[in-house]
């Protein structure tokens, strides 16, 4: 956003005591802080977008987007990212999680004369038109929950009253035969009503059980959904014992998947209509790909003892072949075998921890 925006800026925009966050993270998209790095990708995403961000909300009477030159453009980030650092302003672009690319930007500033103590704004380029409410809602649970103002203005969004989507969903723990638990990873694909994926996970979730795991990976997906704005929801899982407890009644043994059962119980009570079929595994092959993904990017971080492939690598050898942890030594080597994993019971689920 060039220099001659309307946004303000004041002495002291937040505490000096006030932690401003580095990073917001969902399955759909990452905040980090602009910098003159992202210059050609940012400049890009909002030259191809140019009619699509002055039809967004909080955009239509905006002097930007304008002609810039690379260089000009190179400047605006440079001067955000000093406001940034100056705490005079804080402004994120908005990065796809997969490939790293600029598919948006989020700027928070001052309002000086009004009622509110901050302004924002934000867009996304008209390939990801998808997300904009997506990130307006997250962003703004994300400024009431972790940033120190009373009241922001931060232009709504349209909420279509129904928004349609498949969820698939699956979860991998890789152990040996005699050990309960393994390094384990959760799978998900969200797509439209149309058959375009709008949301992917693929994520390391420490030692587990393959149960948790399956579990955790259909908790993540429904957030995920919830979070892209999904009313009525199909969820497909390929787990016999999440089948079980939730569509046939099936009791609950394994005190550590309770509270994951009652937090995937109240997630699906959040949609308008929603369904639950458990699938062959064949049916399921894009989110056990994601799974398996998920643990072969954490552990391929290291080298492997064995087999003596390199960090980045998989193994080598007839036996390796995708399953690159089939080498436990690797595993050890990486210090995941008693790794907690980086899953977190989402907000609605912190009191699902009775038994069942």
């Amino acid at each position: 956003m060039s220099q001659g925006s309307t946004i303000g800026r004041v002495e002291e925009f937040v505490p000096r005591d006030f932690d401003v966050p580095r990073r917001l993270e969902t399955p759909q998209f990452v905040l980090e802080p602009l910098d003159p790095e992202h210059n050609d990708q940012d400049h890009h995403a909002w030259t191809s977008s140019w009619e699509h961000i002055h039809a967004t909300a909080g955009w239509e009477d905006s002097s930007w987007p304008r002609e810039m030159t690379l260089d000009e453009n190179r400047a605006d980030l440079q001067r955000h990212a000093d406001d940034f650092r100056n705490r005079t302003g804080f402004t994120y672009t908005v990065l796809d999680p997969a490939s790293r690319a600029v598919i948006g930007c989020v700027y928070i500033y001052p309002l000086p004369d009004s009622d509110y103590d901050a302004r924002a704004l934000s867009w996304v380029r008209a390939s990801h038109a998808q997300l904009d409410t997506p990130l307006w809602r997250v962003v703004s649970e994300w400024l009431a929950s972790d940033w120190p103002f009373g009241s922001v203005e931060y232009a709504p969004r349209t909420v279509t009253s129904s928004m349609r989507a498949t969820l698939h969903t699956d979860g991998a723990a890789r152990r040996k035969s005699a050990q309960p638990t393994g390094p384990a990873g959760i799978g998900a694909v969200l797509r439209s009503e149309s058959g375009e994926v709008i949301g992917k996970i693929a994520k390391f979730i420490g030692t587990r059980t393959n149960n948790e795991a399956e579990y955790i990976a259909l908790i993540e997906g429904l957030q995920m959904a919830l979070a892209c704005g999904v009313t009525d929801l199909e969820a497909y899982i390929d787990s016999p014992v999440v089948a079980g407890h939730l569509l046939k009644g099936h009791q609950v043994k394994a005190d550590r998947l309770s509270p994951l059962v009652k937090c995937a119980r109240e997630l699906l009570k959040a949609f308008s209509t929603r369904s639950l079929t458990e699938v062959r595994r064949g049916q399921n092959a894009d989110a056990d790909e994601l799974a398996n993904q998920g643990i072969d990017d954490a552990i391929r971080q290291f080298p492997c003892p064995l087999c003596g492939a390199k960090s980045g690598e998989p193994c080598i050898g007839p036996r390796a072949k995708h399953l690159v942890s089939i080498h436990a030594e690797r595993v050890l080597a990486a210090g995941l075998e008693n790794d907690a994993g980086g899953y977190t019971p989402p907000p609605r689920c912190e009191n699902t921890n009775a038994q069942e």
